[in-house]
């Protein structure tokens, strides 16, 4: 890799600087303006490891070293947001880069890719943009992992920048650094990016069923195609299933049945259908029904995946999302089950209201209603008589 030394040409001093916060001492560092082709994408951000994924799953491993490393990450990173990456280029092609990024001594980028990315395009035509200015930090990713990616994430978790990440990016960040790497605990992690800690805890879990997900559809760590299909939604909605279960195999049931379904696709908006399975499951009856079927359904999905082989987006589209009668199966089974669970919902309707009026009348102190003004007891005597006479019409027709 690089050395970024100052040499005038390929580094040297854009004469401004920027604070940072590293290792916990906050202070100015000088910006410089570096050589572009002195410069690589960070294979450890979160982002950049989603596509990584995807480029090892169709074409075997990427050498960070090689000369395409750069051109095959650029191309991941316009592709994945190219209305943003569009703005940000006509942004910088008219007034200039005026946000410096942070890489480190070797050239690796810590923070900036877009920006990198639209210099990138922009020098082909017109060589002033030959430079990224940015901090240089006298960092080795291997010594000082831990330094490095608590900087990353505060800068990555600003308030300006929280729109700017993919969910299933942050849980890819969440899986390598507290399950995988373990390089922060939850509260050190929460302090980082400003969050509670139950929020980081829930994360933890997010990341794992993902994990759990593509292991179960045989492409272990393809964050791509979590990615790809937009599992966010459907993802918080298996979480908050498993949430109200403490039986562990009824979760690891639950967890099948789920997985089988997100992955054929039976309905093209997958977080309601999820919503909806999450729903029939509440009703514990009802449940074990619906499970016991849809685990049969989910046997057939596991033997058709051990034929195919070797997992793939295509393998996913053309050999096993291509089975329509299992994605019919899988449908009918959820919609009779949810349109069961709303007959339920509707019966149980007048008593949940019974209930509720009854909870509101107990917590009422007689000894606060004594204090109301006099005035308005002839109204509540009224509307006392009104609940007793509809309370015996009620209890007239049981």
């Amino acid at each position: 890799m690089n050395n970024l030394e100052p040499d005038g040409i390929n580094v040297a001093s854009a004469e401004t600087s920027i604070k940072l916060d590293v290792d916990g001492i906050s202070k100015p560092y000088e910006v410089f303006r570096i050589r572009l082709d002195r410069l690589y994408y960070n294979d450890r951000n979160g982002r950049i490891a989603t596509w990584i994924s995807r480029y090892k799953a169709e074409n075997g491993d990427l050498d960070v070293t090689s000369e395409s490393y750069n051109d095959i990450i650029h191309g991941f990173i316009f592709d994945s947001n190219p209305q943003a990456m569009k703005k940000t280029l006509n942004n910088i092609k008219t007034v200039k880069q005026r946000v410096p990024g942070v890489v480190l001594r070797d050239g690796r980028i810590i923070d900036g890719n877009r920006r990198f990315t639209c210099l990138r395009i922009l020098s082909k035509d017109d060589p002033q943009f030959d430079f990224f200015e940015a901090v240089i930090l006298d960092h080795d990713y291997t010594k000082n992992e831990k330094t490095i990616k608590a900087l990353e994430l505060r800068l990555q978790h600003g308030a300006d920048k929280q729109v700017d990440y993919n969910p299933i990016d942050r849980l890819v960040d969440v899986y390598n650094d507290l399950i995988r790497d373990r390089l922060f605990t939850p509260k050190e992690y929460a302090k980082i990016i400003d969050s509670s800690l139950s929020e980081v805890n829930k994360k933890i879990e997010l990341a794992k069923i993902l994990v759990e997900f593509l292991e179960f559809i045989n492409a272990p760590l393809q964050f791509h195609l979590a990615r790809d299909y937009d599992l966010d939604g459907p993802l918080n909605e298996i979480y908050g299933a498993l949430s109200k279960v403490a039986d562990e195999n009824q979760k690891e049931n639950i967890k099948r049945t789920m997985f089988t379904n997100l992955i054929m696709r039976p309905n093209s908006d997958m977080t309601r259908y999820i919503r909806k399975i999450k729903n029939v499951l509440t009703d514990p009856d009802l449940a074990n029904v619906f499970l016991a079927k849809q685990d049969i359904f989910a046997d057939e999905l596991i033997e058709s995946i051990s034929d195919v082989g070797e997992i793939s987006d295509k393998v996913i589209r053309e050999s096993i999302q291509s089975n329509v009668e299992l994605k019919e199966k899988l449908e009918k089974s959820v919609e009779e089950a949810f349109s069961t669970y709303s007959r339920q919902e509707i019966r149980n309707e007048p008593v949940n209201q019974i209930l509720s009026v009854k909870d509101l009348i107990d917590r009422i102190d007689i000894n606060v209603l004594k204090l109301v003004d006099g005035s308005k007891m002839d109204g509540i005597k009224k509307s006392l008589d009104a609940i007793e006479t509809k309370a015996r019409e009620l209890k007239d027709q049981l």
